[in-house]
């Protein structure tokens, strides 16, 4: 029998098919300065901060560096692309909207 999709609420225990709670977490908000060197690729995931004090005030700043080697950098690409047009068949988000952001992307990231 063909495993059933569970509710995001249900308990499970098997520790061996799902991470555990201890897991460690990345949120990011971005990623900078893609530099490929040598057989691999470097670059930086970023986080956006507000101030402690204003709530208008904002700071981006790198908080960790990744380094590929470049086919798996490449693989992990093509994942991508394929988890958006997947997004976009199950209606998380509209092809309008991807189209706005690739539009967006290219016009401030023209010399990467």
């Amino acid at each position: 029998m063909a495993d059933q999709p569970l509710s995001p609420l249900t308990f499970v225990q098997t520790a061996d098919e799902f991470p555990p709670a201890s897991f460690p977490t990345v949120f990011a908000d971005g990623v900078s300065n893609l530099t490929p060197g040598p057989g691999v690729v470097k670059f930086y995931f970023t986080r956006t901060d507000a101030g402690f004090q204003s709530l208008v005030k904002f700071i981006t700043h790198p908080f960790a560096q990744v380094i590929m080697p470049t086919v798996p950098f490449v693989q992990m690409a093509i994942f991508f692309e394929r988890s958006v047009a997947a997004l976009v068949s199950r209606g998380k988000i509209t092809q309008a909207e991807v189209d706005e952001i690739r539009k967006r992307e290219s016009e401030v990231n023209q010399d990467a």
